[in-house]
C-alpha cells in the first residue's frame, strides 16, 4: 500500500530590528523553511498592510526583509502564507 505524501509545513523566524527615531520606522528580518515542500513556492510575508514575497526552493530556507514598518509600540503579528495550498500559513 502506498500512502499519501506527508503534508507540507512551514517554519518561520522573525526578528524586529530597532526603531529609527528619525523616521519612526523599523524593519523585520527572518527566514522561512518547509518540510515536505514542493519544488518551488511563493511565500508572502505580511505585517499589517505591509507585504513582501520571496521564492522558496524545495525546503529552503529563504530569507526575507520587510522595511518601512511604522512603530506604534503595539505588538505585531508576522504572517507567512504559501502559494502551495498544502503548505498553508504560519
Amino acid at each position: 500500500t502506498i500512502g499519501a505524501a506527508p503534508v507540507c509545513s512551514l517554519t518561520a523566524t522573525a526578528q524586529a530590528e530597532p526603531c529609527n527615531p528619525a523616521t519612526n520606522t523599523y524593519f523585520v528580518t527572518g527566514t522561512v523553511s518547509a518540510t515536505n515542500g514542493p519544488a518551488s513556492q511563493t511565500i508572502t510575508v505580511s505585517v499589517g498592510s505591509s507585504t513582501t514575497s520571496v521564492t522558496l526552493i524545495g525546503n529552503g530556507p529563504v530569507s526575507y526583509t520587510l522595511t518601512g514598518l511604522v512603530s506604534d509600540g503595539l505588538p505585531k503579528t508576522v504572517s507567512i502564507t504559501s502559494s502551495a495550498t498544502a503548505c498553508g500559513q504560519t
